[in-house]
């Protein structure tokens, strides 16, 4: 009976803590709390709109860049989560942009890079020939 009893504890926080974001919106505490919830549950199109919401309202709320390289990062790790590679390098270059000394975020840039290597699909198969070793792929003339 644990399963259902955990399950509801977790909509339980999950409302105690979308209450605080109400009370809050540029609260980050709450929010990445809320996000880590969600993750736990791979329900990523949650945390992607959650985050993203909450970007817009730092931005609008002009409240301090650190908040807002902590959810690009956050954000940029989501979509990695989601296997949604173009997203997250996206999000991490923008969390690179708001500081540009983040070692964390150039550590998951370069996790990331790894994993794309890694991933064959046929977005990333032409880099991949382009990698390796022969230096030639399929374009260039039979000899």
């Amino acid at each position: 009976q644990m399963g259902s009893n955990n399950k509801e504890g977790m909509e339980k926080a999950k409302r105690a803590l979308r209450k605080a974001l109400v009370l809050d919106p540029s609260a980050l505490r709450p929010l990445l709390s809320l996000v880590q919830l969600h993750a736990q549950e791979r329900d990523y199109e949650t945390c992607i709109d959650l985050l993203s919401r909450g970007i817009e309202g730092t931005t609008e709320a002009k409240s301090p860049l650190r908040g807002q390289e902590i959810l690009q990062t956050k954000l940029g790790e989501i979509y990695m989560a989601a296997e949604n590679y173009n997203d997250a390098i996206a999000s991490f270059h923008a969390a690179l942009a708001l500081n540009p000394m983040s070692t964390e975020v150039q550590r998951l840039l370069e996790k990331l890079e790894k994993n794309v290597r890694g991933v064959d699909t046929s977005d990333t198969a032409d880099e991949i020939v382009e990698d390796s070793p022969r230096g030639y792929g399929d374009r260039s003339p039979p000899y």
